[in-house]
């Protein structure tokens, strides 16, 4: 693999690239998991990210180089052809909700697409927080702005955003464009409600708003 693998999601409505994976000496078994790509799809290898967080998810620490998984997929709609993604995108993260969100940042730096990316991550402090080096390589690559925010910081003077992802952080950091942009979010549903009460505030058309939803493996 090319890059490191950190956490996994079971997908129930999916915008980026999911796959049902299992284990085992055939592909034809009654127990099959998905679990969302944090990789580009101009990798040549997949990369999903994965976390303890069910009985599935428990088994794959266990696993040993040449054990046998089977793939099937990437199934999912997003298309940066799409029209309504076309003058930008605003992708929303909380927690294990960053993974899908990585897929799509991952791609578009990978296909050379300039166009503006906004990365909105919350996540409970430093040490739980994804990709943080990962982000900083793909700036230098596309046009991404990244901005972090931390429910419990353990240093709070060195968190630039703490708390949680408001409407007046939203409107502080997004162009004035900011209803001509495509939105995808993902993470825990309290996140995602509050951030589709904002984006509704905001004069959003509901139309340019996206969500993935998930549930632990």
């Amino acid at each position: 693999m090319k890059k490191s693998t950190l956490i996994v999601l079971l997908v129930l409505v999916a915008l980026a690239l999911v796959a049902w994976i299992s284990k085992g000496p055939s592909p034809f078994v009654i127990s099959r998991n998905p679990f969302s790509y944090s990789g580009s799809t101009e990798w040549e290898d997949v990369r999903f990210s994965i976390k303890k967080a069910g009985d599935f998810t428990n088994t794959i620490p266990d696993l040993k180089p040449g054990d046998r998984m089977f793939v099937d997929g990437p199934y999912g709609t997003f298309d940066l052809e799409n029209p309504r993604m076309q003058k930008g995108l605003i992708l929303m993260g909380g927690g294990i909700g960053i993974a899908p969100v990585m897929s799509i940042v991952n791609t578009i730096a990978d296909t050379g697409d300039k166009r503006p990316v906004y990365v909105f991550y919350g996540d409970l402090c430093e040490d739980t927080v994804l990709f943080a080096n990962e982000f900083e390589e793909l700036k230098s690559r596309m046009n991404l702005t990244v901005v972090q925010v931390l429910e419990r910081p353990l240093d709070a003077e060195k968190c630039k955003y703490k708390g949680y992802i408001t409407k007046d952080l939203l409107l502080s950091t997004l162009p004035e464009n900011y209803k001509d942009l495509y939105y995808f979010m993902c993470g825990p549903m309290p996140m995602m409600n509050a951030m589709n009460n904002h984006l509704t505030a905001m004069g959003v058309d509901p139309a340019q708003i996206a969500t993935e939803k998930y549930e632990m493996a």
